[in-house]
C-alpha cells in the first residue's frame, strides 16, 4: 500500500511583499492577497470586465487608452461634430475599475463632416492638464487632421450634467485645438488622411503617420509649448459681395474662418459660423458658407470692432517638421489606433524609442530618431512576417495590432478570439492567446473573473501589465483586462515560500487552488532550491509540468517559487493559490498489513539480534515482496533488505515464534504469520525500522 504524506508550506501564514525573508512567505509584482468565493488566496488578478457601456449611460466607445497613471479613457465615435470621452478608475494591481464620468468634446463638422478616428491617446502626467489627442480622417478633407483637447481637468469628468468642450478661443486655454503645418493651414493642409499616431510622452511629441502604404510619411508635434490661438481686427463693408479687409491676412482660398464682434456683424454674418475665404488678395477677401458657394451680400453695416481667425482654433506652434514620402510598405496600413510608441529589447533597434505599426501581412519598428524633416529613407525600420513555425498559424492577415513593452513583443488579432504574442522576428509566435467568449457581461454584477475574448473585438492594446480589448457587441460593450505581466516570461510576479525543512523524502509538489475556479484557472510553474536562500532570485531549479522530485535529492533544507502561466490559447487567468503541498514518502512508516513483534524483537544489546513482524490483515492473494529498513534519529539509513533479492536475512513462524522458518512462501495469515530480520550485527545505535510492500 502507498506510504505517502503530505505536509503544506503554510504560504499565508505570514505574507511578505516588502523587503526578501527567507523566514516569511514573500509576494510580487501582481500578486495579492484576495478573497474568492469565500476563500483566501494569493495570485495575480483575474481577468476584468469593465462594462464601460452602462457606466457611461449608454455610450459604446471606439477606442481605449489605458495610462499608467491607472486611467482608464474611452471615446466614441463623433456624430455632428461632436463625441464623448468616458473616464474610468483603473486599479493597476486589481484590475478593479470605477466609473468616474465623461466630457463632450467638439470636432469640425462643416459640410456634415464623417469623422474617422485612427488614433487616440491621453497624456495625464498632470491632473490639471489632461491633453487628449485624436487623428481623423475626415471626408471633408479640410476637416481631417491632429485635434488636441488641451487643459483638460480631473474635475472635468463627472456622471451627470457633464461638460462639452468647444474649440478654443484662445491661447492656452481649455478647448480644442486643430493642430496643422504652418506652410500649409487651411484648406492647404495635407495632414487629413492619418492612419496612426504615436505619442513620446518623455519628450512631448506627437507622430502623425499620415498616408497609405505606397505613400506615406510622419507629421511631427512638438506639445512641450502651449498651442497659441488668436483673432485679429477685420472690418467688413456693407456691399455686394461684402468685402472683408485685414492687412497680409495670410488666407487662401477655401480656409475656413470665424467672426466674432463687440458690436453687431453686418447681416447676414453670424458670429462663430464658419464661413470660407473667397476671392482673396493681400490684404482683402470675399467669404462664402461653402467651399463651392457664392460670396456673401451684406445688407447692414454692423457695428463695433469686428476680429477673425482660423475656425476650428487652428494653430501653427506645435508643429515641428514632417518627413517626405518614405520607402513603401508591405500590405495594407492598418486604421483602427493600431500605433504605438515602443523602445524594444531586440532587433537591431534594442533599446531606442520607436514606433510600432502594423499592415495587414506585416510587423514594423523604426526608429523615431530617423524621423527627420524631409527624410525620403528610414534605415532602420525593420518588419517581419506575421508567422509562426510550420503548423503554427495559417495564411494570417492582421486586422489590429499593438505593441507590448511588458512582453517586449506586438500583438496581432486576425479574428475575433485569438491575439497572437511575436517579435519582430520571421516565422517565430511566442504564443496565441485567448478565446471566444460569448458571454453576456453587460449589467452582470458580481462576476469575478471571465475569459480573454468577445465575439466582436474592436481595438486592443497592451498597457505596461495589462491587455485590454474592446467590445462592441450587444452585451459585450465594454472592455476585458488581462494581467500579462504576471505571467512567467516577464517573471515579475511570483511566490516564494519560506525555507523548510525537508520532509525525508520528497515525492511531489502541488499547488492547492479552489475548485471553483478549475475551469478557467491555468495551472503554475513550481522552481526549487536547496541552497542560497539569503537572495531572493539566484538558484532556482524549475520542476517538470507534473512537479514530480523522484531522483532529486533536495537537501535537509528547501524553499520553492511558484511563477504563473497566463498567456494561453484556452485558459486566460492565473492559478490563485490556496497553498503548496508536499507529498513525501515516510519511509518509518510500517504497512498497515503489518505490526511490530514486540514478543519476538531482540532486546537492546542482544546477539544475534532480530526485529520482528506480525501480520495483522490478510492480503487478497499472497503475501508480496517486502522491504526492511531501519534509520537512525539523524534519518540516516543503516540497514536494507527485501525479502527478493535477500531472502537469506529473514525467517517466518506461524507459532508465535516457537520455531522459524527459511524464507520460501510466506503464508498468508492473519495474526498468525510473523516475519522477523536478522541483524548481521546490532546496529549499535538507536533505530526506527519498518516493513512495508514497496
Amino acid at each position: 500500500m502507498s506510504n505517502l504524506k503530505a505536509i503544506t508550506a503554510k504560504l499565508q501564514e505570514v505574507v511578505n511583499s516588502g523587503v526578501y525573508d527567507q523566514t516569511k512567505t514573500t509576494i510580487r509584482g501582481m500578486t495579492r492577497s484576495a478573497t474568492i468565493d469565500g476563500l483566501t488566496i494569493l495570485g495575480p488578478p483575474l481577468v476584468k470586465w469593465c462594462d464601460i457601456y452602462n457606466d457611461s449611460s449608454l455610450d459604446t466607445a471606439l477606442y481605449f487608452n489605458l495610462t499608467s497613471n491607472g486611467r482608464l479613457f474611452s471615446i466614441t465615435t463623433p456624430f455632428g461634430g461632436l463625441c464623448r470621452i468616458n473616464l474610468h478608475n483603473f486599479n493597476l494591481l486589481t484590475g478593479e475599475t470605477t466609473y468616474v464620468g465623461k466630457v463632450v468634446i467638439n470636432l469640425p463638422n462643416t459640410a456634415a463632416t464623417t469623422h474617422t478616428i485612427r488614433g487616440f491617446k491621453v497624456d495625464d502626467s498632470v491632473s490639471s492638464n489632461i491633453r487628449v489627442f485624436i487623428a481623423s480622417a475626415a471626408t471633408t478633407l479640410i476637416n481631417g487632421g491632429l485635434f488636441v483637447v488641451h487643459k483638460l481637468d480631473i474635475t472635468d469628468f463627472i456622471p451627470i450634467g457633464f461638460p462639452t468642450i468647444g474649440f478654443a478661443t484662445g491661447t492656452d486655454v481649455k478647448g480644442v485645438y486643430f493642430l496643422q503645418d504652418p506652410a500649409n493651414m487651411g484648406a492647404s493642409n495635407l495632414n487629413v488622411s492619418p492612419s496612426g499616431l504615436t505619442v513620446d510622452f518623455s519628450t512631448k511629441k506627437c507622430y502623425v503617420h499620415n498616408g497609405v502604404s505606397a505613400t506615406h510619411q510622419f507629421y511631427i508635434y512638438d506639445y512641450n509649448s502651449s498651442p497659441i490661438y488668436s483673432k485679429s481686427s477685420v472690418t467688413i463693408t456693407n456691399a455686394s459681395p461684402a468685402v472683408s479687409t485685414q492687412t497680409a491676412h495670410g488666407y487662401g482660398v477655401n480656409d475656413p474662418i470665424t467672426f466674432d464682434t463687440l458690436g453687431a456683424l453686418p447681416a447676414p454674418l453670424v458670429a462663430g459660423t464658419v464661413y470660407f475665404i473667397k476671392n482673396p488678395t493681400a490684404n482683402t477677401f470675399e467669404v462664402s458658407t461653402t467651399t463651392v458657394g457664392a460670396s456673401i451680400n451684406t445688407t447692414t453695416s454692423g457695428s463695433g470692432l469686428h476680429t477673425m481667425g482660423r475656425a476650428f482654433a487652428t494653430s501653427e506652434n506645435n508643429f515641428s517638421f514632417k518627413t517626405g514620402n518614405l520607402p513603401s510598405l508591405t500590405g495594407t496600413l492598418l486604421l483602427l489606433n493600431c500605433e504605438d510608441y515602443a523602445v524594444p529589447n531586440h532587433t537591431t533597434n534594442a533599446t531606442f524609442p520607436c514606433v510600432f505599426f502594423a499592415t495587414s501581412t506585416n510587423l514594423y519598428l523604426g526608429k523615431l530618431s530617423d524621423l527627420t524633416n524631409g527624410a525620403v529613407t528610414w534605415a532602420s525600420l525593420v518588419t517581419s512576417n506575421l508567422l509562426g513555425t510550420t503548423n503554427q498559424i495559417v495564411a494570417p492577415q492582421a486586422a489590429i495590432a499593438t505593441w507590448s513593452s511588458s512582453l517586449d513583443s506586438a500583438i496581432y488579432s486576425t479574428n475575433t478570439t485569438k491575439f497572437v504574442i511575436k517579435k519582430i522576428i520571421n516565422n517565430e509566435i511566442s504564443d496565441i492567446v485567448g478565446c471566444l467568449n460569448t458571454e453576456f457581461l453587460e449589467t452582470q454584477p458580481g462576476s469575478t473573473a471571465t475569459q480573454f475574448g468577445l465575439v466582436t473585438v474592436s481595438n486592443v492594446k497592451a498597457s505596461g501589465d495589462w491587455l485590454t480589448i474592446l467590445g462592441s457587441s450587444l452585451g459585450q460593450r465594454g472592455t476585458i483586462s488581462m494581467p500579462i505581466g504576471a505571467s512567467f516570461k516577464v517573471d515579475s510576479t511570483y511566490i516564494i515560500s519560506k525555507v523548510l525543512d525537508t520532509p525525508k523524502t520528497l515525492k511531489y509538489i502541488g499547488v492547492s487552488t479552489p475548485q471553483q475556479l478549475t475551469d478557467i484557472t491555468t495551472s503554475s510553474r513550481v522552481s526549487y532550491r536547496v541552497s542560497g536562500f539569503n537572495t531572493e532570485n539566484t538558484g532556482w531549479v524549475l520542476l517538470s509540468s507534473n512537479k514530480l522530485m523522484s531522483g532529486i535529492t533536495p537537501g535537509t533544507q528547501i524553499q520553492f517559487k511558484i511563477n504563473f502561466i497566463q498567456l494561453s490559447s484556452l485558459v486566460s487567468n492565473s492559478a490563485q493559490v490556496i497553498d503548496l503541498f508536499l507529498q513525501y514518502e515516510d519511509l518509518n512508516n510500517i504497512s498497515t498489513n503489518w505490526g511490530g513483534s514486540v514478543d519476538n524483537t531482540s532486546p537492546n544489546g542482544s546477539s544475534p539480534a532480530y526485529t520482528a513482524f506480525r501480520l495483522l490483515t490478510q492480503y487478497s492473494t499472497s503475501v508480496p515482496a517486502l522491504y526492511f529498513r531501519a534509520y537512525d534519529d539523524s534519518d540516516v539509513l543503516v540497514a536494507s533488505a527485501n525479502t527478493v533479492s535477500n531472502p537469506t536475512f529473514f525467517e517466518y513462524s506461524t507459532n508465535n515464534g516457537t520455531s522459524w522458518n527459511a524464507l520460501g512462501v510466506i503464508p498468508n495469515s492473519a495474526l498468525t504469520t510473523e516475519v522477523r530480520y536478522k541483524w548481521s550485527s546490532p546496529p549499535g545505535v538507536r533505530v526506527t525500522v519498518s516493513i512495508r510492500e514497496s
